[in-house]
């Protein structure tokens, strides 16, 4: 068994899910999302629509993730994702939580987990 190739599929795996799940909560409740938002962010970052189209986009990438598709370019686009909201949030416990989970998605990018993958590159 291939170790190297399991434990990347689980990290891509994870990390398709924590997109898929954060997503998910933004469509579903983007008020909750916009509480989120420091309030020197607010003018441009709290609306609901940019908040409806941020969880969609955070959707796909997680599905893409999950599913194995251009494993390569979907975590960098991950891992953009995530650095506006490390540079909003400012330096605290969610701060190190999303810098931990961008730096697994450039680990991803750089070295893709192709295992049960639909389209490898």
């Amino acid at each position: 068994m291939n170790y190297r190739a399991l434990t990347g599929f689980f990290l891509r795996f994870s990390l398709g899910a924590i997109f898929l799940y954060f997503g998910i909560q933004a469509i579903l409740d983007p008020n909750t999302a916009m509480s989120y938002i420091p309030a020197y962010a607010e003018a441009i970052f709290a609306n609901s629509t940019f908040i409806l189209i941020w969880g969609i986009v955070e959707v796909l990438v997680g599905i893409a993730l999950i599913v194995g598709v251009y494993v390569k370019y979907t975590s960098l686009i991950a891992a953009a994702l995530l650095v506006p909201i490390i540079i909003s949030v400012g330096l605290n416990e969610v701060a190190y939580r999303d810098v931990v989970i961008l730096l697994a998605a450039v680990h991803l990018a750089f070295e893709p987990a192709y295992l049960w993958s639909v389209k490898g590159q």
